[in-house]
């Protein structure tokens, strides 16, 4: 693409987006730009997913950034606080906790139960589900 067709492209996108950032259809926005709805489509996907790409890239870049400060305050303050500094074993342990939030490590830990005795209550349930017509997962199997 030479540099006049990059010019007419980036402008194309530019109208197309603004008509569809003020809630035009893609059926006013083909009409208006002259082009077919399909295209509409096209260019409201391309450029959305440019824009998702560069703030993740953003967001990457930002990431890297707080986890550098959060290091460099580390540094300061892990060597008071494990000279018996409160304050700053304190400090140390908020910047921990932030970094495993950034880092996503604070999740929970999603744990699957299966209940291999049967109580009297599930026979009681059971057996009033059989009179409500309703069948168990056992039944339908």
């Amino acid at each position: 693409m030479g540099r006049r067709s990059d010019a007419a492209t980036l402008e194309r996108e530019h109208a197309v987006m603004a008509m569809f950032i003020g809630c035009a259809t893609t059926d006013q926005i083909a009409q208006k730009v002259g082009i077919s709805q399909g295209t509409v489509n096209v260019i409201i996907n391309r450029v959305m997913k440019r824009r998702r790409a560069e703030r993740d890239e953003l967001g990457d870049f930002a990431l890297e950034q707080m986890l550098d400060q959060i290091d460099r305050l580390m540094g300061t303050h892990y060597v008071k606080g494990v000279k018996g500094d409160a304050r700053s074993s304190e400090v140390v342990l908020k910047l921990m906790d932030r970094k495993a939030k950034l880092l996503g490590l604070d999740q929970p830990t999603q744990t699957e139960v299966r209940i291999t005795q049967r109580s009297e209550l599930d026979d009681a349930i059971e057996e009033l589900l059989g009179t409500l017509g309703v069948q168990t997962p056992e039944q339908v199997q």
